[in-house]
């Protein structure tokens, strides 16, 4: 029986996939039948990722809907059979180690955060990028009213039933806060736990986020949803 679905958005990651799939498979490997790994791909297909996941033997989705991030989310919870769903970047900066940590805790709690705040947590991200991601997720613990350190890590693992149930709007990254809010509403007293995160140096990476878009845009994702309720 799957317990565990891990979701790995892609666009273009062939070069970082090749690396981190065999990475993925070596800490599961124990435990295999547990989980499923899925590659949402473009919604054109990528073949050299498509062969690279078949000869893995893992699951290849095209995206529906459209090649933006939010569409990736929403296709890999639509086609995800496992009772927990965990996300994680293609580009290599999470560390599949923390999978099982994540799995670890999931029976118990509704979501699990690999969390880049935690005193034993490291990440290897700029300064500045941090000090953004410290500040937006100040904002989020105020509007949420919910104690958590790192909202907007995707490195999470999410009670699938009631993940399923939420209605996700948001086209970008920002659908990580929308997902963590629609829980909430649903939920009112959902359990969180926060494991000391590592967030990697992407490798193979040229960043096709402009970060001052991407700000306004977790901005106008929290007013829509705490002011606006949609």
């Amino acid at each position: 029986m799957i317990k565990y679905s891990i979701i790995i958005p892609s666009y273009n990651e062939y070069e970082n996939l090749k690396l981190l799939i065999p990475e993925l498979l070596e800490v599961l490997k124990d435990s295999m039948h547990l989980y499923e790994v899925l590659i949402i791909d473009r919604m054109s297909k990528d073949e050299e990722t498509f062969s690279l996941t078949q000869s893995y033997k893992i699951r290849y989705i095209q995206r529906v809907g459209g090649d933006r991030y939010g569409d990736a989310v929403r296709s890999g919870i639509s086609a995800a059979i496992g009772r927990t769903i965990i996300f994680m970047d293609g580009d290599g900066s999470h560390n599949p180690e923390e999978i099982l940590e994540l799995s670890k805790y999931s029976d118990s709690y509704d979501l699990v955060v690999s969390s880049r705040y935690l005193t034993s947590s490291t990440s290897e991200n700029t300064y500045l990028k941090e000090l953004g991601s410290i500040f937006l997720n100040k904002i989020c613990s105020v509007l949420f009213k919910v104690q958590c350190s790192d909202f907007s890590n995707s490195f999470k693992a999410y009670n699938g039933d009631l993940l399923k149930k939420v209605v996700l709007h948001s086209k970008d990254i920002d659908i990580i806060e929308e997902m963590i809010y629609k829980l909430i509403a649903i939920k009112d007293d959902v359990r969180i736990h926060e494991i000391p995160g590592t967030f990697r140096k992407r490798v193979n990476y040229e960043s096709r986020r402009k970060p001052f878009i991407y700000f306004l845009s977790y901005i106008r994702t929290l007013v829509r949803l705490k002011l606006l309720d949609k």
